[in-house]
């Protein structure tokens, strides 16, 4: 694999590590995410478990990963990719973040090689590969900017029964954490405070206690979708470095073809 980052250590992260764990790999895997490991996304995140609650995602996955794969060289940030990165050349990304933004700001980031792979929406995977020689869609043409700017926060008010401003707060004050557990009596006050509303919806999400006012439930992508997004990430991988970049298809031929 030679030089490799892989950002975001979430439920497509682990994935990844996951699927890597019976194929020959070797080389050294920089593995990056500021976050701490929650219980609302254990059941998507394939490495974790109970005890991993509340430790860094990037050290509690690589200290999961090591027994997998011993030949490769594991090295995890706590810290954002762009401090990661601190201005140094970067040959190969694996990206298994979760928002259109930061993977803009990813590719603005100039990396070589781009394998990317995300859940959009509760039952669909995409998969997107990009090198700086060739001259097609990057991150920021395949996750274009949207039209309306605030659909996502408008989406996250009404699931959260919050109002629009309060979902565009940096972070979760004290006023603001006493609503959603008004709203959502399964919230603790204290667990709130300082956190980023976006991780909160988001694990509500995956808990399935949103609704919208007429009663439809707001959905997160299924566990097992996110672990095929970052499976066939790990395909891709496997396909260019073996240098036949053939088209992947999970129940095809092609498929069992390259087993």
């Amino acid at each position: 694999m030679g030089e490799c980052w892989l950002l975001g250590a979430g439920a497509v992260g682990c994935a990844v590590l996951w699927a890597l764990r019976d194929l020959p790999v070797s080389g050294r895997l920089h593995v990056v995410d500021p976050k701490r490991v929650t219980a609302g996304n254990l059941n998507r995140q394939i490495l974790f478990n109970e005890s991993d609650v509340n430790h860094w995602k990037a050290d509690a996955a690589v200290a999961r990963a090591k027994a997998l794969l011993p030949a490769l060289e594991l090295v995890p940030h706590v810290k954002t990719f762009q401090t990661a990165f601190a201005g140094q050349p970067i040959a190969r990304v694996l990206v298994g973040l979760d928002s259109r933004e930061v993977r803009q700001e990813v590719q603005r980031e100039l990396p070589a090689e781009v394998f990317d792979a995300s859940t959009t929406g509760a039952l669909e995977v995409l998969f997107h590969y990009n090198h700086v020689s060739e001259q097609r869609a990057c991150l920021e043409c395949v996750y274009p900017t949207r039209a309306d700017k605030l659909a996502q926060s408008r989406h996250m008010a009404e699931g959260l029964g919050l109002t629009l401003e309060e979902v565009q707060a940096p972070f979760i004050s004290v006023e603001l954490a006493e609503k959603l557990t008004a709203n959502f009596p399964h919230l603790v006050i204290d667990e709130l405070i300082g956190r980023a509303i976006s991780s909160v919806y988001r694990e509500n999400c995956a808990a399935a206690v949103l609704r919208a006012p007429g009663g439809e439930q707001f959905l997160a992508p299924f566990a097992f979708v996110s672990i095929l997004a970052g499976t066939l990430l790990v395909m891709h991988l496997v396909s260019r470095l073996r240098g036949d970049c053939c088209a992947v298809q999970p129940l095809g031929p092609s498929a069992r073809g390259h087993r």
